[in-house]
């Protein structure tokens, strides 16, 4: 299987297009190229301007913001990777954004970016990961129309498994599950609904039997002065011994 075009060339055989709508990092850019001794650099404002030139004339680097207008760095290299166009979708591709976050990191990784910096952008940081490129053997493959680095759908989506994202999407399937499980319960199938009112009619007359008790408790005739004192007498003990007698003598 080949590799992407820039693979075992030399810093000086590169032919550099940046893709930048900012002036001021096209000039930085072009600038640090040039002192690495970059054979050929072009650069455009936009993905569309980019995409005419190089179906003409294909560079083996691309180095393209994240973050542009009308095309964004994720539609442009998402259309280069379409294998409809065969000089374009082994081209190596840088991308820079100013927000590296981790979704911006692994969605630039699954539209087929080879890799990523961070802005704002250093010499040495973009020379490395030039040098690096150039040494970069995987392979380049196809998988539905698209030309994509080979095994890095396996890294995105041990990524994505191991994320916080997916640990709380995990929590919240296994909760929904568990409610789930406790409606069913509580709704029950046709085979339990008879027990189900048993223990309710059980429970109803338990109350029912409570109350009347309490009823026929409350109209019992008041004890008189005497049958008083014996129930005081009575509860005159604590744990099982009696308190009221003389001092020095106890018995159960």
């Amino acid at each position: 299987m080949p590799h992407h075009d820039a693979y075992g060339l030399h810093l000086a055989d590169l032919d550099v297009t940046v893709v930048e709508n900012s002036r001021s990092m096209q000039t930085t850019l072009r600038s640090m190229l040039a002192n690495f001794g970059v054979r050929r650099i072009r650069t455009f404002d936009t993905g569309p301007e980019a995409l005419t030139s190089m179906l003409a004339d294909p560079p083996n680097v691309v180095i393209t913001s994240w973050q542009m207008e009308p095309m964004s760095g994720a539609r442009l290299i998402s259309t280069m990777r379409s294998a409809e166009f065969p000089s374009l979708c082994r081209i190596p591709v840088i991308t820079a954004t100013a927000h590296a976050t981790l979704s911006v990191i692994d969605r630039a990784f699954s539209v087929g970016a080879n890799a990523l910096l961070a802005k704002p952008l250093s010499s040495a940081v973009l020379r490395n990961r030039l040098e690096w490129l150039v040494r970069d053997a995987r392979e380049m493959i196809e998988e539905d129309g698209r030309i994509v680095v080979d095994g890095i759908e396996h890294v995105l989506e041990s990524r994505v498994r191991n994320s916080p994202l997916a640990n709380a999407i995990m929590r919240a399937s296994a909760l929904e599950a568990m409610m789930r499980g406790r409606d069913d319960l509580a709704a029950g199938d046709e085979t339990d609904a008879p027990q189900v009112a048993s223990e309710a009619e059980i429970r109803r007359e338990e109350l029912e039997k409570r109350a009347e008790e309490r009823a026929g408790r409350r109209l019992q005739p008041k004890p008189d002065g005497k049958e008083r004192q014996k129930k005081a007498k009575k509860s005159r003990r604590w744990h099982g011994w009696q308190i009221d007698r003389p001092k020095g003598s106890t018995a159960a």
